[in-house]
């Protein structure tokens, strides 16, 4: 357990509006655990990043126009 909570956890953000990753990148700025790797407002050059990359979590728009 103590482990789990001096470990960095990293993910990324996928949303098709600017504002919408400015704000959560600001909210997520002051968890000191959290860092995102990188940020999308393509779904699909996530998916590509994603292939190749390991991430722990995904913050989600879940009404993105392209892709679901």
């Amino acid at each position: 357990m103590t482990e789990n909570m001096n470990r960095i956890w990293i993910g990324i953000i996928i949303d098709d509006q600017k504002s919408h990753i400015d704000h959560l990148l600001e909210m997520v700025e002051e968890i000191g655990y959290v860092q995102i790797a990188k940020t999308f407002s393509d779904p699909q050059e996530a998916r590509i990043f994603l292939r190749a990359n390991k991430v722990d979590f995904m913050i989600l728009d879940v009404e993105l126009g392209r892709i679901n």
